[in-house]
């Protein structure tokens, strides 16, 4: 395939782009380049159905990675650089997707060459972030963990929080796993025929995209050594990302009405209550309006003590009845053993009467049968 500097143009965008970097005739399939904003427009219409990935229990076991544990003060270099680059995303759907063994991960690739993949998994997104150049990711993330690379090794690991972890059993085993995933993805989203991405997808799935790098933002506030990463590095975004930042979100607000209308070019949708606009760094704190998956957890996590709290509760007032009722028994059995038998001796009690009342009985009905018991017993007596 012959490539060379050219100019592209967006329909949606009327904007014209600045030529790429020409590449070699003898380069037998290049990488993808362009400006973001020359992104392929959203397709329209109902998409195919979604195709997760494999899981990662499901994954091709791999040799385990080696360890390369970084300074403690640089633990939180790749999970911020990855926060970093979703901010410089903004809110704009997938650049493009491409057909990797039946799954269709979104891509997105930045001005300066950064990609960040997202692919559904039975357990939720999972997302890959690579520097530019670099067919290795820097950070992978799940729904319970992120881990973050140097140099093909397993850096540091975060928690569903952001939080840095220490090395877990199988962390090594599970990070060569997600290091061969990432390798073989970046080489399909490099190489292979690029597709569009469906605007009704993304319109369905967004939310869910934006709700992971929200909970980052929460997440930092809460983290004193993601803070103070933080707070060594520039403050102010350099201008090429501020310029990405800025193409990303025209060009979201330019594809808003065809993402709503589900990509049909039909009736245009209400916005989804959580589509709100991509909050930009600088911020502090999680916007207080957005209800996102972490306060989504917690207010799970507070239900689910709330109802063990009640259920030990009334575990112990079960058990406190159970005894009480077992100690009455105990009680009443230990008071009939002393109760006299039959009718005998002013002893009271149900016992007793129920003795006197048997005797009176037997009285009478001796007295009633005299004269006929008399004549039954004489052959006897003969």
């Amino acid at each position: 395939m012959r490539n060379r500097p050219f100019l592209l143009t967006m329909a949606v965008s009327g904007l014209a782009l600045a030529a790429c970097n020409p590449q070699s005739d003898q380069t037998p399939a290049a990488p993808a380049t362009g400006a973001p904003i020359a992104s392929l427009p959203l397709a329209e219409g109902a998409p195919p159905p979604l195709i997760a990935a494999p899981a990662l229990s499901a994954l091709p076991s791999a040799a385990p990675v080696k360890t390369v544990p970084p300074p403690p003060r640089e633990r939180y270099r790749y999970i911020d650089r990855a926060y970093r680059l979703g901010e410089d995303f903004a809110d704009s759907p997938p650049d493009y997707t491409v057909d990797y063994e039946g799954v269709r991960p979104w891509i997105w690739r930045s001005s300066r060459g950064d990609y960040r993949m997202i692919e559904p998994t039975p357990d939720g997104e999972r997302i890959y972030y690579f520097e530019a150049g670099s067919d290795e990711p820097y950070l992978v993330r799940d729904p319970r963990y992120a881990y973050g690379y140097d140099q093909g090794g397993l850096a540091v690991i975060y928690g569903a929080d952001g939080r840095a972890l220490g090395y877990e059993g199988d962390a090594a085993d599970r990070a060569a796993r997600y290091l061969a995933r990432a390798r073989a993805l970046y080489r399909a989203a490099v190489h292979q025929q690029r597709q569009a991405a469906y605007a009704e997808a993304w319109r369905q799935r967004r939310t869910q995209v934006l709700d992971e790098q929200r909970a980052w933002a929460s997440d930092q506030q809460r983290d004193a050594g993601w803070r103070d990463w933080q707070a060594a590095q520039p403050q102010a975004p350099s201008p090429d990302r501020s310029r990405e930042r800025a193409m990303r979100q025209a060009y979201a607000a330019r594809t808003e009405t065809v993402i709503n209308s589900g990509g049909g070019g039909g009736e245009r949708r209400a916005p989804s209550p959580q589509a709100q606009p991509f909050v930009a760094p600088g911020v502090p704190g999680p916007n207080p309006a957005f209800q996102g998956r972490r306060q989504v957890q917690q207010q799970a996590a507070a239900q689910q003590q709330a109802q063990a709290a009640q259920q030990a509760q009334a575990q112990q007032q079960q058990q406190a009845q159970n005894q009480h009722a077992a100690e009455r028994a105990a009680r009443e059995q230990a008071q009939a053993a002393q109760q006299p038998q039959g009718g005998g001796g002013g002893g009271g009690g149900g016992h007793g009467h129920q003795g006197q009342a048997h005797q009176d009985k037997g009285q009478d009905q001796g007295k009633g049968a005299g004269p006929g018991k008399d004549k039954k017993d004489k052959p006897n007596q003969g």
